[in-house]
């Protein structure tokens, strides 16, 4: 369960990667993320921040 948990949460940063991407370039025409770049780079930095914190302060007894 804890592997699981730890992958879900990488998948997570890897997918807020790509929107954030996509939202801060100009790939596509009609780009949906392109009015909320501050909010998509806020949740960026904040959630991998505390997913790094997390990782480091791991149990790793488990």
């Amino acid at each position: 369960m804890n592997k699981l948990l730890w992958t879900l949460g990488a998948l997570v940063s890897l997918v807020s990667l790509v929107v954030l991407i996509i939202a801060l370039t100009d790939v596509w025409p009609n780009n949906p993320f392109i009015n909320h770049k501050f909010l998509i780079s806020l949740f960026f930095i904040t959630y991998n921040r505390f997913f790094l914190k997390a990782y480091k302060n791991r149990n790793l007894d488990l």
